[in-house]
């Protein structure tokens, strides 16, 4: 077990992954005998960057950044300030004056000045500095058996960090202080390139210190190449377009766009069977600024479309298709700045070679029990279990069969979106409305009705076993035509009048309402519901959707009048049997979720409107808390309180590594059992429909901006049913889910300073409430247990599993602190460090109370056995702010900014750019000081959180709640000192701030009006920052946090970290003493920002045991007095009180244990006499309890009260045992007694 404390630095949150060595294979050797990395390129396109894309294949990222050496422009844009670099000159000046005989060729740049090299003797002159050693070739992960870092003369400990290609950071280690050897065995996604060693001792009298790198070993294995799979390759003269509509043959391979849906296609010279392409990959010059589509045909047939490609180098797309594939078409999309140009470099498509009879089979299972029935079962038969159609769905026979099969509701994909029945030719005729005649263009059904009359069909042949349709939608910014906004139908013309909008928009719903749900309509027993607006609440502002968003609704309308007509008319001509829906996506996230229940409020108290649902549409990540369960229940619960019913309506997961990945069967049954769990609370949820059939189909394995979204980077495995129409595990977990399982619930665990559980957060449960904290130790909890009648079998017991096996500690009521309604005490459970950074530790405690039992999270009480149900435990950093004023004007060069410490802004997710920040607070404000280093800046997207800025995070009370409370908050504060804002007292009048761009960055000084809290000293606060970086297209890609490594804080506090409120006075300056002997002076106490320490006269900090005032004190290596903690030193056990002072000549009990300490301040061992009574202390200072004990030949037994049996009999496990007089054990005897 690997134990390490690293301060409250941020650091300690990053993931650590648990590796696992595996294969043979071929290594090579970076030594001091070997040849040398190669350095970096120092000078890059600015184009680098550019063509750096989430959609680049592994090898294809691998070749380009090694070929371009993109690394030397993220060195730029995270170079460090003056001091660093002078740090770092420093660092090499010296390390370059050693003998060259000491020497060894590894060559180490300095992680943010590139220029600065230095050898394997790696010397570190403050915290954080880091120095970075170039593999000279870039190798994919898959390749990488081992990679181990030798090293020598280590003093302290150092992370050692592994980067790829394009220096992103990919894996750390934080605790590499053993002075040998690391082995690392990769498992993410992608290559590695760079290995990082960064400082990590904390305090200024720590350094400098160093560390020497032998050599680094990369043992590689060679991966097989795909079995069965051939790539088609198209370059060069190969690349013959022609234009798809003229059919002009196009010189060379660059495509001209005059206009849009312009089409330009190009021929594999062979037909392919559609279900044998895997996948096709377009590769251009240069990113494409402007956006397009990429086509997939067949025979002239259009068979798969992926539209919205923009920003990027390449993009590979899975087409799916069952009819032969033989061209590729490129096309450009509507409504954007034309003309413009792209130039094609290559195309590759990956076929599948595999022969037939080594295929899986494809087919449907008949045999399996369809879904619909369990969850009936368990459910109702009212309960909609529903699944999504559309193009691929509907020309697949095979996924239809599944839906038929498996579902009782249908919702379609795009067929009754506006722009399925609002054609651009549509002729333009007179209708009547309230006796005026309104031009209106007629609406083509045509597309619907091909759909819908399946299921018509359908429910005739089989009327016990029918399927429902969800009309889906009405009323969205987007799909709705943009003729349909304007006068005379044209987008030359200006915007028509909110009145004309009402009157077509009337029109709209009442033809389809007439069309599909009027009593001579065929239709009109098919439909449940219908989703009359969708996505109409803004991810940025939690408001209205408005023009700045893509909303021509509110172009034309400036209000919501739109959303709430669009209820009013929907419940003029829909029947009441039809529900009517609100759907919308990040739903869970608090702020948004406030915006929605501002609309379904809006709705519900507008004369003749109706609502009766809320649509989750429930895109969600595989990640367990991308949402958490928590904040699905919250949401549920907040629209369950306003409308009459909840459906999840576009359930899927992003992110899942393959169709067997077993997460995804732990979503879909944590989704499931949520809704169970709800209805059982009395929320009216009737429906959870899946978003698609088959994985091969769904719109996640193409880019798509609307709802949710995925990039198209990777294939993605998010249903129900395989490639090969197989149900896959998550199937299983729907279909079999049983008897509700106990909910895993989430604890964080703040860290523990000083033993202040004040700082923690509080759980309650039925027997008393707990506060769990982390340490240098493990897992620090203090146990509050309610029961105020006193028993012989009182105790409680408190578990955990950081992945080595369960640990459990028990306190027995008479070991605990009596109180006034129960009994507490406080416990320790050593836990691996890593697991437990890595939040990969679960938690439990178990109270019996006699013949009662109580739980706080696994009520199968199989402790034991498994931590399946054991709380999931998060870790989060606490700060201490020192109190101070600074003056808000962009200077940066206040006294009360020079002595604020500096946090570290370094928990990164794709992010290139890199930061740091101070806090400050005082009466009125809390002050935040940003530094960030990036040479890209960029506000181009219209969504603040693309666009390079800073985002401070605030909760005042501290409350760590699963959504926003009225004291949180979430300022952001852009580049250009642009402010956008979350949370209810998050306003302009409430922020001051002043941004600088630097020649690498920029800084912002932001002061935070308290609106909750009276600050004090010692009150806690939840906070933290958040960079969010931009590349030069204006996509976001990545962030950097503070304590946040989930992406979820503006959506619950409870991801924060935590600050302590501290005075801000100076270290007072030590008056000379002045002794009256020449004897050494003693040291004297000063206590600074919280901490204390035994300085000298001339201000020197003393280490070690230190005696003032007649108080023995142990002072750390950093010179930080030791408080309430027991320690070893030079081999004796100490324990320091709350105030420093080391107990002595004392009985006390600690962690559970007594110990007796001397006139020395050491804890006894041996024989102890106190009060007339006889002990014995065992070798590590604790008082020996229920313990026989051996000295030389004699045997004594300490009671469990601690005292030695002496003149008695003790009875044990069918012996009875007599000792004497003096404790001596005299006689044993076997039997029962």
């Amino acid at each position: 077990m690997h134990k390490r404390w690293l301060g409250i630095s941020s650091f300690v949150m990053a993931g650590l992954l648990t590796v696992t060595n595996v294969g043979t294979g071929v290594t090579q050797v970076f030594a001091a005998e070997a040849a040398t990395g190669s350095s970096l390129v120092a000078e890059v396109e600015e184009a680098a960057v550019e063509e750096s894309s989430a959609e680049t294949s592994v090898e294809d990222a691998a070749d380009e950044a090694s070929s371009e050496a993109s690394v030397a422009e993220e060195a730029t844009e995270e170079s460090s300030d003056e001091s660093a670099k002078e740090a770092t000159d420093e660092a090499s000046a010296e390390t370059s004056a050693e003998p060259a005989e000491e020497e060894n060729s590894l060559v180490f740049f300095n992680r943010w000045n590139q220029s600065a090299k230095t050898s394997g003797k790696l010397v570190f002159s403050k915290q954080y500095e880091e120095y970075c050693y170039d593999l000279g070739e870039t190798v994919p992960v898959a390749n990488v058996k081992a990679l181990t870092v030798k090293v020598s003369k280590q003093d302290k400990n150092v992370a050692i960090k592994l980067y790829d290609a394009d220096m992103t950071e990919k894996y750390a280690n934080y605790g590499c202080d053993k002075n040998c050897e690391y082995v690392f065995n990769p498992t993410y996604d992608g290559n590695v390139r760079y290995i990082g060693v960064m400082s990590m001792a904390s305090g200024e009298a720590e350094y400098p210190y160093g560390i020497t790198i032998d050599e680094v070993v990369v043992d590689k294995q060679e991966t097989e190449a795909p079995k069965n799979e051939e790539t088609i390759v198209l370059e060069g003269d190969a690349l013959k377009f022609t234009e798809a509509w003229e059919g002009t043959e196009v010189d060379g391979a660059t495509l001209e766009f005059d206009k849009e849906w312009r089409e330009y296609r190009v021929s594999l010279g062979k037909t392919l069977p559609g279900p044998d392409v895997k996948s096709v990959k377009v590769t251009f010059a240069e990113a494409n600024k402007q956006s397009i589509c990429i086509k997939t045909y067949g025979g002239g047939t259009e068979l798969k479309a992926d539209y919205g490609k923009n920003g990027s180098k390449s993009y590979t797309t899975y087409p799916n298709v069952t009819a032969d594939v033989d061209a590729i078409a490129i096309m450009a999309m509507n409504e954007q700045t034309y003309p413009f140009s792209v130039t094609v470099e290559k195309i590759e498509v990956v076929v599948d070679t595999t022969p037939a009879e080594d295929r899986p089979q494809a087919g449907v299972e008949y045999d399996i029990v369809d879904l619909r029935k369990p969850v009936a079962e368990l459910m109702g038969d009212d309960f909609i279990i529903g699944t999504a159609a559309s193009y691929d769905e509907f020309g697949d026979p095979l996924d239809m069969e599944l839906v038929y099969k498996h579902f009782n509701g249908v919702t379609l994909g795009n067929e009754l979106k506006p722009d399925s029945m609002l054609r651009k030719d549509a002729e333009i005729v007179d209708y009547e409305l309230n006796g005026e005649m309104v031009p209106f263009p007629v609406l083509d059904f045509s597309r619907p009705e091909d759909r819908l009359d399946r299921f018509v069909k359908w429910n005739e042949e089989h009327p016990e076993k029918k399927i429902q349709v969800r009309g889906h939608v009405l009323v969205w910014h987007s799909q709705t035509p943009s003729f349909f906004f304007h006068e005379d139908y044209d987008t030359s013309k200006p915007y028509v009048t909110p009145d004309v909008m009402n009157k077509r928009l009337e029109i709209y719903i009442r033809e389809v309402a007439k069309h599909f749900t009027a009593e001579d309509s065929k239709y009109k027993d098919l439909f449940y519901g219908w989703d009359v607006v969708n996505e109409a609440v803004s991810d940025g502002t939690g408001t209205y959707r408005n023009a700045s968003e893509r909303s021509e609704w509110w172009g034309v309308y400036g209000s919501q009048e739109f959303i709430t007509n669009a209820f009013v008319y929907a419940n003029r001509y829909m029947p009441a049997d039809i529900a009517l829906f609100y759907n919308d996506y990040n739903e869970t996230v608090s702020s948004k979720m406030g915006g929605i229940c501002q609309l379904l409020r809006d709705v519900k108290a507008t004369p003749g409107a109706r609502i009766d649902g809320m649509g989750m549409q429930a895109h969600y990540q595989i990640a367990s808390n991308n949402p958490s369960m928590e904040q699905f229940k919250t949401a549920a619960k907040a629209y369950a309180a306003i409308v009459d019913q909840v459906q999840v309506t576009e359930l899927d997961f992003k992110g899942a590594t393959s169709a067997k990945d077993d997460r995804l069967a732990e979503r879909y049954k944590a989704v499931y059992d949520t809704i169970r769990r709800l209805r059982e609370d009395g929320v009216n949820f009737t429906g959870m429909t899946i978003w698609g059939v088959t994985d091969k189909h769904s719109w996640l394995q193409s880019s798509n901006n609307n709802g949710g979204g995925a990039d198209g980077s990777a294939r993605q495995y998010p249903l129900l049913f395989d490639d090969y129409y197989k149900a896959k595990d998550c199937f299983w977990a729907i279909a079999n889910a049983g008897e509700l399982e106990p909910e895993v619930k989430s604890i964080t665990l703040v860290q523990n300073v000083n033993n202040d559980f004040s700082a923690g957060n509080v759980y309650e449960f039925v027997a008393g409430k707990f506060i769990p904290m982390w340490s240098e130790n493990g897992i620090d909890v203090k146990v509050v247990i309610k029961d105020t009648t006193t028993g012989q079998d009182d105790f409680f017991t408190v578990y955990a599993d950081d992945g080595t096996g369960i640990k459990s500690v028990v306190v027995k009521r008479e070991e605990a602190t009596e109180n006034e309604n129960g009994y507490e005490a406080v416990v320790n459970v050593p836990v691996d460090f890593e697991a437990l950074t890595a939040n990969k530790v679960k938690f439990d405690i178990v109270v019996n109370d006699g013949d009662f039992l109580a739980v706080f999270n696994d009520t199968t009480f199989k402790h034991a056995q498994s931590s399946k149900f054991f709380a999931e435990t998060v870790i989060k950093p606490l700060a201490v702010v020192k109190k101070g004023t600074p003056v808000i004007d962009g200077e940066f060069d206040d006294e009360a900014w020079k002595t604020a410490d500096e946090l570290p802004v370094a928990i990164k997710v794709g992010a290139k750019a890199s930061a740091s920040a101070k806090i400050l607070w005082d009466d009125e404000y809390l002050y935040v000081l940003a530094d960030v280093k990036d040479s890209v800046l960029n506000k181009a997207s219209s969504d603040a959180w693309e666009q390079d800025s800073v985002e401070i995070f605030v909760d005042e009370n501290n409350n760590k709640t699963s959504t926003y409370e009225a004291d949180d908050k979430q300022y952001r504060i852009n580049f250009e000192n642009t402010h956008s804002f979350n949370g209810t007292k998050c306003v302009e009048e409430n922020i001051k701030s002043e941004v600088v761009v630097t020649e690498d960055g920029y800084k912002i000084e932001a002061a935070l009006k308290w609106t909750d809290i009276a600050p004090v000293e010692g009150a806690k606060v939840g906070l933290d920052i958040q960079v969010n970086d931009a590349d030069n297209s204006g996509k976001r890609v990545g962030t950097l946090n503070w304590a946040d490594k989930t992406g979820n804080g503006w959506s619950s506090t409870e991801v924060f970290g935590t600050i302590l409120l501290a005075d801000g006075s100076d270290v007072p300056t030590p008056e000379v003493p002045t002794p009256e002997t020449p004897e050494e002076p003693e040291g004297t106490l000063v206590t600074k920002y919280g901490k204390t320490y035994v300085v000298t006269a001339n201000g020197e900090k003393l280490t070690g045991l230190q005696k003032v005032d007649g108080n023995m004190y142990y002072c750390k290596a950093d010179g930080k007095v030791s408080k309430n903690a027991l320690f070893t030193f030079e081999g004796a056990v100490y324990c320091a009180g709350a105030d420093g002072v080391l107990a002595r000549n004392v009985k006390l009990e600690k962690y559970h244990n007594e110990y007796f300490f001397g006139d020395d301040c050491k804890a006894k061992t041996g024989f102890v006499t106190y009060d007339g009574q006889d002990y014995f202390c065992k070798d590590n200072g604790r008082v020996a309890k229920d313990y026989m004990i051996t000295v030389g030949d004699k045997k004594y037994y300490a009671k469990k009260d601690g005292t030695l049996a002496k003149n008695e009999q003790i009875v044990k496990l069918f012996r009875r045992y007599t000792f004497d007089e003096n404790g001596v054990l005299i006689k044993t005897e076997k039997g029962i007694f």
